[in-house]
């Protein structure tokens, strides 16, 4: 999977990487197993066509290397795999599948990203040449098809948050899918402590003191929750993704504040 055809590789491919030993061992080339290891949604006949056409021109140490980091005839031939073995549609298809994989189900969204990604030029990934330029210009496509704004609406509603259009067309504009993406594990503290910083620069206090009233429902006593929600705004949302600990001493506080208040310190 590379930038040229799929978004995710370039973030990932090197994470992905077996331990190689490097100068002693032969050279040899990306397998069918390699290729389906790196693109998951790829199909079996497909893996096999593009190890084929690799055999003798692409190396397995290249295969395994981020897309960005590769020498510019490396990339052509990574490119050229993929073209020689599907249709322009195919590939489409293929980024649309990963990236639904990788940051949900967002169908208009990911089917705009999807086509724009399929035709960036080579002469425009050849510029690409490291991590925070890759990373960039996936966002610029994902930001002009509205995607990271609705990957972080998703987001929110998974936590009771409700987006306004506003605050989503402000995610839109302030965030990164990067730290979105699921790797098949929990996310990172640096990529949760990212998506807060997103939320405390986008969401208005009217929508998070909903949020916590949604939250606190099953809350008794009751007449507890207003006071608990408007107290709880102060919370931010780097410590609501980042820091469990932060999070459960700041609404024990606030909850034991409201309770005695609400039971006359009873």
């Amino acid at each position: 999977m590379r930038i040229g055809l799929i978004a995710v590789l370039v973030v990932l491919a090197a994470a992905l990487a077996p331990a190689v030993a490097a100068a002693a061992q032969p050279v040899t080339w990306p397998s069918a197993a390699d290729v389906l290891a790196s693109t998951p949604t790829l199909g079996a006949k497909d893996a096999s066509c593009i190890a084929g056409y690799y055999d003798r021109r692409l190396s397995r140490a290249a295969w395994y290397t981020p897309y960005y980091a590769l020498t510019a005839r490396q990339k052509l031939v990574t490119d050229k795999g993929f073209e020689h073995c599907m249709t322009l549609a195919e590939r489409t298809a293929l980024i649309a599948h990963e990236d639904t994989r990788s940051l949900g189900k967002h169908t208009a969204e990911i089917g705009c990203s999807a086509r724009a990604m399929a035709r960036r030029t080579s002469a425009h990934l050849l510029s690409i040449t490291s991590r925070v330029q890759a990373i960039a210009d996936n966002d610029a496509v994902y930001r002009s098809c509205k995607l990271i704004g609705a990957v972080y609406a998703s987001l929110a509603r998974s936590t009771e948050l409700r987006l306004t259009p506003a605050e989503q067309a402000c995610a839109n504009r302030a965030g990164s899918a990067d730290p979105l993406r699921s790797r098949a594990k929990q996310p990172t503290v640096k990529q949760r402590t990212a998506i807060g910083k997103v939320f405390d620069a986008c969401v208005g206090r009217a929508s998070e003191q909903a949020m916590w009233e949604r939250l606190l429902k099953d809350f008794r006593p009751a007449r507890a929750v207003d006071c608990i929600a408007r107290r709880s705004v102060a919370i931010t949302f780097v410590t609501f993704f980042g820091s469990r600990s932060g999070l459960q001493r700041a609404t024990k506080q606030a909850a034991a504040h409201c309770v005695l208040a609400a039971t006359g310190g009873s």
